[in-house]
């Protein structure tokens, strides 16, 4: 649940990814986020562990689908985050397959808050640990994870399901099991 210390940070993570595609060695990044202190972030311990949150996303990501986020096209970009998030963190890698997909495959427009709470407690079924949470601690897991489907065009911002589009050279890269992290039907669509 580490997601909840930080959002996507779309442009910090574009700058980190053609950092890391330029120097090829995660220790030259580091240093050189902390010199330039390219997360704007005061404190460094807060920087150093932004920065951690940032490089577990990029280490799920391939060379070509960072290469990707790198170039800073919107709409794709949003894509591999949100990839990289999915694959990441499996907490956020189920909700999206388990309801954001499935709602949008049978055509249900809207998620709400009942459709969180339903999949949290599936969830603490299987782990029980998610119920030793605070409760302060659930709500953050729930608005960051709204935050999350809001940044990369996942749902708007009054929670409907927006349709994933994806350019020809990210439906070339995704594995039929990526495209369920999506609200897309058959495999997903091209633009």
């Amino acid at each position: 649940m580490s997601f909840t210390a930080s959002c996507l940070r779309c442009r910090e993570t574009a700058v980190i990814a053609s950092l890391f595609l330029r120097l090829a060695d995660w220790n030259k990044v580091h240093d050189e986020v902390l010199l330039q202190n390219i997360l704007q972030i005061r404190t460094l311990s807060s920087q150093q562990r932004i920065f951690r949150e940032i490089k577990h996303c990029l280490d799920c990501l391939t060379s070509e689908e960072m290469r990707i986020l790198a170039n800073k096209n919107s709409a794709d970009a949003g894509v591999i985050l949100w990839l990289a998030a999915c694959r990441c963190y499996k907490f956020i890698g189920e909700f999206a397959q388990e309801v954001i997909h499935e709602k949008f495959v049978s055509f249900q427009k809207n998620i709400d808050d009942s459709d969180y709470t339903l999949f949290f407690e599936r969830k603490s079924s299987l782990h029980p640990e998610l119920l030793a949470m605070k409760d302060s601690t659930r709500k953050k897991i729930k608005q960051m994870l709204f935050k999350l489907l809001r940044e990369c065009s996942i749902i708007s911002h009054d929670n409907e399901i927006l349709a994933t589009y994806f350019s020809r050279e990210i439906f070339r890269l995704l594995s039929p099991d990526d495209f369920l992290f999506y609200p897309t039907r058959e495999n997903g669509a091209v633009k």
